[in-house]
C-alpha cells in the first residue's frame, strides 16, 4: 500500500510532499484514490514517477495509466508525470530496489527547488560533468556555496563572484549530497543533489 500511500500524500499535501514516488500502487483497493484527484485536482508543480509491472496481477499496469490520465487532466503538469511499465516487473522488492536510484534521479535531477516562501529562486544549479555550477540572478556576491556529505563534512567550497561559482565535484561518488549557500546577508540554503 506504500505507493496508493505516497501518491494520497502527494495530492492532499502537495507543499510537503512535492516530489511523489508511486512504485506499484494498489489503485484497485479503492475507487477513492481516482476520485481524490477529480475532488481535489492537482498542484501543477508536483512530479509523479509511476512505475508498474505486468507480471504483478489484476489490471496494475492499465490502472497506472488511467491514474496517470487524471493527474494530467486535473491540473498535473504533463513534463512532471513519468509513467513506466515493465514486462518483467513484480510486486516485490527486488523490483522496486531496482527501479528506485532511476526515479530518484528523475524526480530530483535538473529540478529547481522553490524557496520558504514558495516562490521560485533566482539562481541555478547545474552539473557539468566535473563542476557544480551556480548561477544567480540576484546579487551574491561574496555569498558562500559548498558541497557537504549527508554526515555533514565540507566536499568542495567556493566564493560567490560575479553571481557565480563553480564547484569541483568530479573526484566524488554517485550518491546524495547537500549544497548549502550562505552569507552574513541571506539565510542559509540547503538543498539536495544527486550525482
Amino acid at each position: 500500500m506504500g505507493g496508493l500511500v505516497s501518491m494520497y500524500a502527494g495530492i492532499a499535501y502537495p507543499n510537503v510532499f512535492g516530489k511523489v514516488g508511486a512504485f506499484s500502487s494498489s489503485y484497485w483497493f479503492s475507487n477513492q484514490s481516482y476520485e481524490q484527484i477529480s475532488d481535489t485536482g492537482v498542484d501543477d508543480a508536483s512530479y509523479f514517477y509511476m512505475i508498474a509491472g505486468a507480471l504483478e496481477g489484476g489490471k496494475q499496469v492499465e490502472d497506472m495509466n488511467k491514474m496517470s490520465s487524471l493527474i494530467k487532466t486535473n491540473g498535473g503538469d504533463d513534463k512532471h508525470v513519468q509513467v513506466v511499465a515493465h514486462s518483467d516487473g513484480k510486486h516485490n522488492e527486488w523490483y522496486w530496489a531496482r527501479e528506485f536510484p532511476k526515479a530518484y534521479k528523475w524526480m530530483f535531477e535538473k529540478k529547481t527547488s522553490l524557496t520558504n516562501d514558495g516562490a521560485t529562486p533566482k539562481w541555478k544549479i547545474y552539473y557539468d560533468g566535473v563542476y557544480l555550477q551556480f548561477i544567480s540572478d540576484e546579487d551574491l556576491n561574496g555569498s558562500m556555496v559548498e558541497v557537504l556529505d549527508l554526515n555533514g563534512k565540507r566536499l568542495s567550497l567556493s566564493q560567490i563572484m560575479e553571481n557565480k561559482a563553480a564547484l569541483h565535484i568530479s573526484n566524488l561518488k554517485e550518491g546524495l549530497y547537500a549544497i548549502r549557500m550562505y552569507s552574513t546577508q541571506t539565510n542559509n540554503i540547503i538543498l539536495a543533489f544527486l550525482k
